[in-house]
């Protein structure tokens, strides 16, 4: 994985959105085969009422690096 984002909603907190960014999609098929992977899709499973997958081109990816303290 090149990239995890996690947001919720503010007038919906029961929903999630995650986006995540790999470097292929063979990559992402091996994902999905991990053990932590695993354990969170069967951890996860009673949680998630829907799931919707969405393909997408890359436009612009940035990520800035933010000192927190």
């Amino acid at each position: 994985m090149l990239a995890l984002q996690a947001v919720q909603d503010k007038k919906h907190p029961e929903f999630f959105t995650v986006f995540e960014v790999y470097a292929s999609e063979e990559a992402y098929q091996f994902h999905l085969k991990t053990p932590h992977f695993l354990k969170y899709k069967n951890g996860t499973l009673k949680m998630v009422k829907s799931l919707e997958l969405i393909e997408v081109a890359p436009v612009a990816l940035e990520i800035k690096k933010v000192l927190v303290r």
